[in-house]
């Protein structure tokens, strides 16, 4: 039994040169189409994470100028607020990061709101460097 198995062993030849041609094609195809797809999701993942991290700063933004309305008045045209200012009284555990555009890896330094007479989206939040309108 054992000498079949050893005999059927010492038998068998590799692979051929043409044979692993073919495979080293096939991954290639498939590596060709995979990069590709790999690529557009991890774009998508950071647009979305980037849409996240704009309405979180825009909802800490309006709470924290909710809660100092008496500098801000009942008119926040134009209000600056710095991040640092949101992080400090406790709207933001930390200052975001963008994941995207020029500025990737750089902090979210001052947000601005301007009014619009849209009334489905009354603000635009421009902070450095992007802009959103809910």
């Amino acid at each position: 039994m054992w000498q079949a198995t050893i005999k059927l062993w010492k038998n068998q030849r590799g692979m051929t040169l043409i044979e692993l041609m073919g495979v080293v094609v096939i991954i290639g195809i498939i590596v060709a189409i995979a990069i590709p797809l790999i690529s557009s999701a991890v774009s998508k993942s950071r647009d979305k994470a980037d849409e996240a991290t704009i309405q979180t700063v825009y909802e800490a933004v309006q709470r924290y100028i909710i809660d100092n309305e008496a500098t801000f008045g009942e008119d926040t045209d134009g209000a600056s607020v710095n991040v640092s200012d949101l992080v400090a009284n406790g709207y933001l555990q930390k200052a975001p990061v963008l994941q995207t555009g020029d500025n990737a890896g750089d902090d979210i330094l001052t947000v601005v709101l301007a009014s619009r007479a849209d009334a489905d989206a009354p603000w635009v939040l421009a902070a450095t460097p992007f802009t959103y309108a809910p």
